[in-house]
């Protein structure tokens, strides 16, 4: 391929390659793309503990939107609690009655507990909705940055032909970055 840009670029249904290395090496990333799905809310949430991350989208899908602004359950939560409605279940087919009720209540306590106390917006995760549409592709960590066609969806990461062009220039990822901040502000 004729590469007439003096980055390297990518052509190709492969996108995820370079997007997700981006995002798992970087402490803080940027993402501008219209289009966000559930499949990479899920990927963010899952990479946010070690990472912030400045997310904004003009049209995200509304599971996408739910997960990235009200977090998701939290599966240590999740373990937790099926551990004792297990441990109820035991209990009460052992004939082990006493202990039963307490499992249980055990078990509706901490999945009540969890889910109002522990379910809640990712703290490594501000997302912004920009008041005009916004139809540019950006990802922008410390160490590189990448533009082009692809949406931060499975589809456009995954499955569609798209074109990106990847920077590891120090100054083409602060300008990048500088224009990623005036999108922010402006929103």
């Amino acid at each position: 391929m004729l590469n007439i840009f003096k980055v390297p670029s990518y052509s190709g249904k492969s996108s995820y390659k370079y997007v997700n290395d981006l995002i798992d090496g970087g402490r803080k990333v940027m993402i501008v793309s219209p289009y966000i799905d559930i499949y990479y809310a899920n990927f963010l949430i899952s990479r946010s503990r070690t990472r912030k991350f400045y997310v904004l989208s003009s049209s995200m899908d509304s599971r996408a939107r739910k997960v990235l602004l009200k977090g998701r359950f939290p599966r240590e939560a999740a373990t937790f609690t099926s551990i004792f409605y297990l441990g109820f279940l035991l209990f009460y087919l052992t004939g082990f009655y006493s202990f039963s009720g307490s499992m249980l209540l055990v078990a509706l306590v901490s999945t009540i507990v969890s889910f109002l106390f522990l379910r809640g917006a990712p703290k490594n995760i501000s997302v912004r909705f920009p008041k005009d549409f916004v139809h540019a592709k950006m990802y922008i960590s410390e160490r590189m940055a990448i533009r082009g066609s692809a949406n931060l969806t499975y589809k456009g990461m995954h499955q569609n032909v798209e074109h990106i062009d990847i920077s590891y220039e120090r100054g083409e990822i602060e300008r990048l970055e500088r224009d990623f901040w005036q999108l922010w502000g402006s929103s």
